[in-house]
Protein backbone atom coordinates (compact mmCIF):
# COMPACT_ATOMS: atom_id res chain seq x y z
CA UNK A 1 0.00 0.00 0.00
CA UNK A 2 1.48 3.55 -0.87
CA UNK A 3 1.53 6.51 2.05
CA UNK A 4 1.35 9.63 0.74
CA UNK A 5 4.67 10.77 2.83
CA UNK A 6 6.00 9.55 6.10
CA UNK A 7 4.89 11.58 8.37
CA UNK A 8 7.32 11.27 10.96
CA UNK A 9 9.87 12.61 8.11
CA UNK A 10 7.69 16.11 8.63
CA UNK A 11 9.69 19.36 10.19
CA UNK A 12 7.04 21.81 11.15
CA UNK A 13 8.82 24.89 11.57
CA UNK A 14 8.02 28.12 12.54
CA UNK A 15 9.56 29.93 10.04
CA UNK A 16 9.91 29.40 6.06
CA UNK A 17 12.39 29.72 3.94
CA UNK A 18 11.01 32.45 1.77
CA UNK A 19 8.90 34.45 4.64
CA UNK A 20 9.93 35.31 7.71
CA UNK A 21 7.80 34.15 10.49
CA UNK A 22 5.41 31.77 8.70
CA UNK A 23 5.00 28.63 9.95
CA UNK A 24 5.48 25.98 7.12
CA UNK A 25 6.04 22.45 7.34
CA UNK A 26 8.42 20.90 5.28
CA UNK A 27 8.77 16.89 4.01
CA UNK A 28 11.50 15.77 3.36
CA UNK A 29 10.74 12.74 1.35
CA UNK A 30 8.87 15.38 -1.45
CA UNK A 31 11.67 18.50 -0.45
CA UNK A 32 8.19 20.21 -0.74
CA UNK A 33 7.74 23.50 2.00
CA UNK A 34 3.80 24.46 2.88
CA UNK A 35 3.18 27.08 4.08
CA UNK A 36 0.14 27.08 6.77
CA UNK A 37 0.06 30.72 7.63
CA UNK A 38 -3.36 31.28 6.78
CA UNK A 39 -4.59 27.39 8.08
CA UNK A 40 -5.67 27.19 11.81
CA UNK A 41 -2.96 25.26 13.68
CA UNK A 42 -5.74 22.03 13.91
CA UNK A 43 -5.92 22.34 9.87
CA UNK A 44 -2.45 22.82 9.27
CA UNK A 45 -1.65 18.53 9.01
CA UNK A 46 -4.93 17.84 7.01
CA UNK A 47 -3.93 20.64 4.45
CA UNK A 48 -0.21 19.49 4.60
CA UNK A 49 -1.77 15.70 3.79
CA UNK A 50 -3.75 17.61 0.57
CA UNK A 51 -0.98 19.49 -0.34
CA UNK A 52 1.33 16.01 -0.90
CA UNK A 53 -1.58 13.80 -2.05
CA UNK A 54 -1.90 16.46 -4.59
CA UNK A 55 2.27 16.28 -5.29
CA UNK A 56 2.07 12.95 -5.04
CA UNK A 57 -0.93 11.87 -8.07
CA UNK A 58 0.07 14.54 -10.21
CA UNK A 59 4.53 13.02 -10.13
CA UNK A 60 2.53 9.80 -10.50
CA UNK A 61 0.04 10.79 -12.82
CA UNK A 62 3.40 12.29 -14.99
CA UNK A 63 4.88 8.75 -14.80
CA UNK A 64 2.50 7.16 -15.96
CA UNK A 65 1.79 8.91 -19.09
CA UNK A 66 5.02 8.93 -19.51
CA UNK A 67 5.45 12.85 -19.85
CA UNK A 68 3.36 12.65 -22.73
CA UNK A 69 1.91 16.36 -24.55
CA UNK A 70 -1.71 16.13 -24.15
CA UNK A 71 -1.94 13.49 -21.10
CA UNK A 72 0.30 16.13 -19.10
CA UNK A 73 -1.76 19.00 -19.72
CA UNK A 74 -4.93 17.02 -18.98
CA UNK A 75 -3.78 15.47 -16.04
CA UNK A 76 -2.91 18.97 -14.30
CA UNK A 77 -5.56 20.62 -15.36
CA UNK A 78 -8.05 17.54 -14.01
CA UNK A 79 -6.21 17.50 -10.93
CA UNK A 80 -6.20 21.37 -10.07
CA UNK A 81 -9.91 21.33 -10.75
CA UNK A 82 -10.56 18.12 -8.41
CA UNK A 83 -8.76 19.53 -5.71
CA UNK A 84 -10.06 23.07 -6.13
CA UNK A 85 -13.85 22.56 -6.52
CA UNK A 86 -13.55 19.26 -3.40
CA UNK A 87 -14.42 19.88 -0.22
CA UNK A 88 -11.75 19.25 2.32
CA UNK A 89 -13.95 16.57 4.23
CA UNK A 90 -14.52 15.02 1.41
CA UNK A 91 -10.40 13.92 1.94
CA UNK A 92 -9.72 10.11 1.87
CA UNK A 93 -6.08 9.05 2.04
CA UNK A 94 -6.91 5.25 1.67
CA UNK A 95 -8.89 6.27 -1.98
CA UNK A 96 -5.51 8.39 -3.02
CA UNK A 97 -3.78 5.79 -1.54
CA UNK A 98 -5.53 2.88 -4.10
CA UNK A 99 -5.08 5.57 -6.94
CA UNK A 100 -1.54 5.92 -6.61
CA UNK A 101 -1.28 2.47 -6.89
CA UNK A 102 -3.06 2.48 -10.15
CA UNK A 103 -1.39 5.05 -11.36
CA UNK A 104 2.13 3.15 -10.77
CA UNK A 105 1.15 0.11 -12.11
CA UNK A 106 0.18 2.35 -15.16
CA UNK A 107 3.48 3.55 -15.22
CA UNK A 108 5.55 0.99 -14.39
CA UNK A 109 4.09 -1.88 -17.08
CA UNK A 110 1.85 -1.40 -20.14
CA UNK A 111 -0.70 -2.96 -19.39
CA UNK A 112 -4.52 -2.92 -18.42
CA UNK A 113 -4.18 0.45 -16.19
CA UNK A 114 -2.25 2.22 -18.64
CA UNK A 115 -4.50 1.67 -21.50
CA UNK A 116 -7.49 2.59 -19.11
CA UNK A 117 -5.40 5.55 -18.20
CA UNK A 118 -4.57 6.80 -21.92
CA UNK A 119 -8.78 6.14 -23.24
CA UNK A 120 -9.57 8.14 -20.01
CA UNK A 121 -7.16 11.23 -21.01
CA UNK A 122 -8.26 10.90 -24.25
CA UNK A 123 -11.63 11.72 -23.59
CA UNK A 124 -11.09 13.80 -21.02
CA UNK A 125 -8.53 15.91 -23.57
CA UNK A 126 -11.27 15.86 -26.56
CA UNK A 127 -14.36 16.98 -24.42
CA UNK A 128 -12.12 20.54 -23.52
CA UNK A 129 -14.43 23.77 -24.32
CA UNK A 130 -12.38 23.86 -27.45
CA UNK A 131 -14.23 20.54 -28.82
CA UNK A 132 -17.14 21.75 -27.37
CA UNK A 133 -16.72 25.45 -29.14
CA UNK A 134 -15.99 23.37 -32.53
CA UNK A 135 -19.20 20.90 -32.01
CA UNK A 136 -21.75 24.28 -31.30
CA UNK A 137 -20.29 25.77 -34.33
CA UNK A 138 -21.14 23.10 -36.49
CA UNK A 139 -24.31 22.48 -35.43
CA UNK A 140 -25.48 26.05 -35.98
CA UNK A 141 -25.70 25.25 -39.52
CA UNK A 142 -28.29 22.25 -38.75
CA UNK A 143 -31.86 22.78 -38.06
CA UNK A 144 -33.42 23.19 -34.69
CA UNK A 145 -34.98 19.33 -34.52
CA UNK A 146 -31.57 17.43 -35.43
CA UNK A 147 -29.63 20.14 -33.20
CA UNK A 148 -31.58 18.74 -30.13
CA UNK A 149 -31.77 15.70 -31.14
CA UNK A 150 -27.55 15.67 -31.33
CA UNK A 151 -27.09 17.36 -28.37
CA UNK A 152 -29.14 14.55 -26.52
CA UNK A 153 -27.32 11.81 -27.85
CA UNK A 154 -24.10 13.93 -27.17
CA UNK A 155 -25.10 14.23 -23.36
CA UNK A 156 -26.35 10.50 -22.84
CA UNK A 157 -22.94 9.39 -23.72
CA UNK A 158 -21.11 11.67 -21.54
CA UNK A 159 -23.55 10.44 -19.03
CA UNK A 160 -23.13 6.54 -19.51
CA UNK A 161 -19.03 7.97 -19.17
CA UNK A 162 -19.36 9.29 -15.88
CA UNK A 163 -21.27 6.48 -14.91
CA UNK A 164 -18.83 3.82 -15.75
CA UNK A 165 -15.99 6.42 -13.80
CA UNK A 166 -18.22 6.45 -10.82
CA UNK A 167 -18.36 2.83 -11.12
CA UNK A 168 -14.76 2.00 -11.18
CA UNK A 169 -14.03 4.54 -8.31
CA UNK A 170 -16.53 2.99 -6.22
CA UNK A 171 -15.13 -0.88 -7.18
CA UNK A 172 -11.88 -0.03 -6.88
CA UNK A 173 -12.07 2.45 -4.29
CA UNK A 174 -9.96 5.57 -6.40
CA UNK A 175 -10.99 8.47 -6.97
CA UNK A 176 -10.72 9.41 -10.54
CA UNK A 177 -12.19 12.23 -12.27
Amino acid sequence: MFNLCSWSRLRRSNTSKHLPNEPSIFCYECHFWSKSSFIPPNMATQHAQMVHAYRHLYQEGLRAVRFSGPARYTIRDRLRRAFRKSHPGDFDANRISNTLQFLHGAARYNSLEHQVLRSLLMTWYWEDNSYQERKRMELKSKDQASKERELEIINAARDQFNHLIRMLNESMGMCLR
